[in-house]
């Protein structure tokens, strides 16, 4: 019987009859796979822009929404009072992941019932007798093709149609064993550190200099609060075709129904601070909690760009509803516009600053994530994209002349549940390619030059570091916003960036010889350094340029 499959195929899976309800089906097969593009699967819901915006608004809403539904739940759980200014920095994260997840399954259920309702096929069904064992937010990342399969399930449970032969597996999630936390001294000490610092690190900083600046901000005079912003009415709710309440309910990171494991109490807040953060708001919920409770007391937030897409990409939604929304958010570079952005050189590009120095031959293919699951809305790869992205750097491969192809070390994303395996997936097809290993930024600096097939952080580094590097990725998979277009252009002009990686291993073939020559063109390095000013800004002397920023503000 033809089968509609929710998760990962088996051995029964027939291509020709059966239906993938998306790529991620494929996650731990693709590579013995050779005619994927033959399959069946349901499309990827937002595709174009108008549909992007639209998820994305869907998303924001009820992000909104379900902050001032669980609010008060949450408290009385744990027994506090706190406002929807803390729990909007503690919730925003989780939910923001968890509800596009969401709408964008059931947006691939609703395809699907309307195309195949009347056929026969099976279905396999994953319910679960408890709920899901998340110690924090990140951990809905690392799940696996089982949550994403029971989450299709409490989609699609109500909606079966009769034409369809329903089988359900009973799964029982086993009590995972809570982390031991550290209690040697130098855990204890980087604990309290992280407490009382309000400079919790910029990307590149070391302890001494988060040290230092956490007594200059704890010195300087407090900012002015503005009066609190009045609360807009609820957002009207998304009618989900399932029960959306008890599914929230059994993906609840236990981190957020027992704040008792964090000592953010013990802090003593100071109305109109400052507090200068790195990534913590969205991946610690500890660091959370800490800052929520900060800024639940009057003081304020401002973020710091920690990598790339930000200012690259035309759409990050998870970006915009947490890191966009402090009070102020440090770029390398960057304005685009928003009122409370700011340009400050990259402490960590800064200390990379025209550090190449070529001592070897090898040239770096540096890949991204192939995503197989969509946690956030983004103009970036989707599962479909993403074997379409992977089968790119195979073009490149095969296009390159074989004393080029020898010189390549390939970099693959390390491997995890919520990608494809592009190191097998390449492998499969270049079984004697060279690969990298140890950290990448040492390696950029001494290479011969870098391929990059993303626009993310290493595109940054060698901006910075003037690590020659050629850039290939196609328009429809890494949509970049306008004000970067003329950027890319010029980039583009200088055959720096290609949109096919055909162009871009032609190129590489031709100025491999002496890339040097082919670098230092006028047209080259006037293109690098249009996007190194608004994207890659440094300085030697960084350490100024974020002081007088820090107390300038009021």
């Amino acid at each position: 019987m033809k089968e509609i499959y929710l998760s990962e195929i088996d051995d029964d899976f027939e291509p020709d009859s059966d239906i993938l309800i998306s790529a991620s089906c494929l996650v731990s097969k693709v590579c013995k796979y050779e005619k994927i593009k033959e399959y069946q699967f349901v499309p990827f819901p937002f595709k174009e822009a108008k549909e992007i915006e639209s998820a994305s608004r869907i998303v924001s809403e009820n992000t909104e929404y379900e902050i001032r539904r669980l609010a008060p739940l949450l408290n009385a759980r744990n027994d506090t009072e706190h406002s929807l200014t803390f729990w909007r920095i503690l919730l925003t994260p989780w939910l923001n992941y968890i509800l596009t997840s969401l709408l964008e399954k059931e947006s691939r259920v609703k395809q699907l019932l309307s195309r195949y309702k009347h056929q026969n096929y099976k279905i396999r069904l994953l319910k679960i007798n408890s709920n899901w064992k998340f110690q924090q937010t990140s951990d809905i990342w690392s799940a696996g093709s089982r949550f994403h399969h029971w989450l299709y399930s409490e989609i699609i449970s109500k909606s079966i149609p009769r034409a369809w032969l329903v089988e359900v597996e009973q799964a029982e999630l086993l009590d995972d064993v809570n982390p031991v936390q550290a209690s040697d001294f130098k855990s204890k000490l980087k604990n309290w550190l992280r407490r009382s610092c309000r400079f919790s690190g910029a990307k590149g900083t070391n302890w001494i200099e988060n040290i230092t600046f956490s007594m200059l901000l704890s010195a300087k005079r407090r900012c002015i609060n503005s009066p609190p912003a009045t609360e807009q009415p609820l957002p009207v709710r998304h009618d989900w075709i399932f029960d959306i309440d008890s599914t929230i309910e059994k993906t609840l990171p236990r981190s957020l129904v027992n704040l008792r494991c964090y000592d953010y109490l013990s802090i003593r807040p100071k109305s109109g601070k400052l507090n200068i953060l790195c990534h913590g708001i969205r991946h610690d919920e500890l660091q959370q909690a800490r800052l929520a409770w900060r800024a639940e007391n009057g003081e304020k937030l401002v973020g710091s760009q920690h990598g790339g897409g930000y200012g690259t990409l035309s759409k990050v939604q998870h970006f915009e509803e947490t890191e966009y929304k402090l009070d102020q958010f440090i770029t390398w570079g960057w304005t685009q516009n928003k009122t409370n952005a700011v340009p400050l050189p990259s402490p960590y590009l800064s200390k990379i600053q025209d550090k190449h120095s070529e001592s070897t031959q090898d040239i770096l293919l540096i890949g991204t994530f192939a995503s197989a699951y969509t946690f956030r809305i983004a103009t970036e790869t989707h599962d479909e994209e993403s074997l379409a992205y992977l089968e790119d750097r195979i073009q490149f491969l095969k296009e390159l002349n074989p004393g080029i192809y020898n010189k390549i070390k390939h970099r693959p994303y390390p491997k995890n549940n919520y990608s494809f395996d592009d190191k097998t997936f390449v492998e499969e097809r270049f079984p004697d390619i060279k690969l990298s290993h140890g950290p990448l930024p040492s390696q950029l600096l001494q290479c011969k030059a870098a391929v990059i097939d993303h626009p993310g952080t290493s595109l940054h580094e060698c901006t910075a570091s003037n690590t020659p590097f050629i850039a290939f990725w196609k328009k429809e998979s890494f949509c970049l916003c306008d004000d970067v277009k003329s950027i890319f252009e010029q980039l583009s002009l200088a055959k720096v960036f290609h949109d096919n990686p055909i162009q871009a291993a032609h190129h590489l073939n031709k100025v491999a010889s002496d890339i040097n020559e082919w670098w230092k063109n006028r047209d080259t390095v006037l293109a690098v350094a249009e996007f190194r000013k608004y994207h890659a800004l440094t300085s030697r002397h960084w350490h100024y340029h974020w002081l007088r920023h820090i107390f300038k503000l009021n």
